[in-house]
């Protein structure tokens, strides 16, 4: 006679699983799914975790798991990546699920939302100092900048200050040894002593690299266009863009120098690049640099709502500076807004498709404030569609949330790490304030014409929170806008 074990599971969002309070010990397995829309086509993911371990061939593996139907395998690296670069393990792939074997307990939401608020605060003062012409000193001789102190000295979540410095120790000492912490940078593997070694296939397009920004002086932007031309991928099988070029470009590991921890150590592995080609890379680069002031951005409206007609990419927000001289000799000077297609900006991979910034938003709100549209509009947030509706906008909304926190992390330690200024990073938590601003901001089916009557007395971050909700995408094209509700 079997025994028959009886499972209970509960559907809910991630807000929901915050609120609850339960016993860690009583939970057999959890599973988040994450699908992309439209839900017809069955594209997603689902991440997931057994604590018995999750069945390998004949044995359980333990850790973080996940499995995907209809993802494009090119994708799964960089989801592999993320996930691994929060839990560790061990990667290891069978049929349709990859499995970190033996990869860490995950961390809370709460020790995460702590970690981001300490460092928040800290950023917060150390503007606010600044704005007023002042200095923080902290009496620490190793660490006296009050960002890097801050870095140093909050713990990760969950673990005690001891552990934190045992494994920083630990770190340390491993790179005082001149083995590699992490993943390699593109170009080499690590072997199985810690080394960095020359990968043939990735050394070569390296090489290329250096070859056509010194000899062929190629810029970062026809080098990216050049690659992505001859299909040739970067090691996350995406394609080629301006910033991972700039980062190889600077990366010392390429002429055998390891860096980590303060640590320089020259010859530490067999170099890629020659030292003559690097340094002219370095005088280029510093040649082509354009030294001016921080000039703050405004933020854009129709920020992350806008496609690309042509490639669906995201339209990104750009602002430029043109000066010109009269034949008088008078001379002028203007500042652009549009919005121009990621894939041109960044990878070379598409067309010139650019809108003026004013132009577009203006046509948005035309489209909007039509009474036909604004019926639609209205209708598109009742009955059980307009509620999924509008939990999916909630959802995207905290996404957001969470996404400008990690950013705003990622820029504290790279301020702190003296590679920007306390007033870009400035730019950073103001994002984070108003995605938090945004994040609970709603406005009802009956107060719709009202709020679009009065649009141009509405403050930015409400005008923002109200086009998030109530529209799915904006699709531009040279002559068309069209609006996805």
């Amino acid at each position: 006679m079997k025994t028959l074990s009886k499972f209970r599971y509960w559907k809910l969002t991630s807000e929901e699983v915050k609120k609850l309070n339960y016993n860690t010990d009583n939970v057999l397995n959890w599973e988040i799914k994450c699908i992309r829309e439209p839900e017809v086509e069955a594209k997603f993911i689902g991440v997931f975790l057994y604590r018995n371990g999750t069945p390998y061939d004949y044995i359980a593996k333990k850790g973080i798991a996940y499995y995907y139907n209809n993802i494009d395998r090119n994708e799964l690296p960089n989801i592999t990546k993320f996930l691994k670069s929060k839990f560790n393990g061990k990667v290891i792939e069978k049929g349709e699920r990859i499995f970190l074997d033996g990869s860490d307990e995950i961390y809370s939401s709460k020790d995460i939302s702590n970690l981001a608020k300490e460092l928040e605060d800290a950023a917060r003062v150390a503007i606010e100092v600044t704005s007023i012409e002042s200095e923080i000193i902290c009496l620490d001789s190793e660490y006296p900048d009050f960002l890097q102190n801050s870095v140093t000295y909050i713990p990760a979540p969950g673990v005690s200050m001891q552990k934190s410095n045992n494994i920083r120790a630990a770190m340390k000492q491993r790179a005082i040894s001149g083995k590699a912490l992490g993943k390699p940078p593109y170009g080499y593997t690590i072997d199985d002593y810690g080394k960095f070694i020359p990968n043939i296939n990735e050394c070569k397009i390296v090489q290329e690299i250096f070859r056509l920004y010194v000899d062929e002086d190629f810029g970062l932007r026809r080098i990216a266009q050049t690659l992505n031309s001859q299909d040739i991928r970067s090691r996350s099988g995406k394609h080629w863009n301006i910033v991972t070029l700039r980062d190889i470009l600077k990366n010392t590991n390429y002429i055998g120098t390891y860096s980590r921890f303060g640590l320089r150590l020259t010859n530490n592995h067999e170099p890629i690049i020659q030292v003559d080609l690097f340094r002219e890379a370095q005088d280029k680069t510093r040649s082509r640099r354009k030294y001016s002031s921080f000039v703050k951005s405004e933020p854009y409206l129709l920020s992350g709502l806008c496609r690309c007609g042509y490639c669906g990419n995201t339209m990104v927000g750009v602002s430029t500076k043109q000066s010109w001289q009269s034949l008088s000799g008078v001379k002028s000077n203007n500042h652009y807004r549009y919005y121009k297609c990621q894939s041109k900006n960044n990878q070379e991979t598409c067309g010139y498709h650019t809108w003026p910034s004013l132009k577009l938003e203006t046509k948005v709100l035309e489209t909007i404030k039509e009474q036909s549209f604004s019926k639609v509009l209205k209708a598109s947030m009742l009955g059980e569609d307009g509620e999924y509706k509008r939990r999916k906008a909630a959802e995207i909304r905290l996404l957001k949330v969470a996404n400008a926190e990690k950013r705003f992390v990622s820029f504290f330690k790279k301020t702190a790490a003296g590679k920007s200024v306390l007033e870009r990073l400035n730019l950073y938590l103001e994002e984070l304030d108003s995605s938090r601003a945004q994040a609970f901001m709603t406005v009802d089916t009956d107060e719709v014409d009202k709020f679009i009557n009065s649009w141009d007395s509405q403050n930015f971050t409400v005008k923002q929170a109200f086009l998030n909700e109530y529209l799915k995408q904006v699709l531009v094209k040279d002559r068309s806008v069209r609006i996805l509700i």
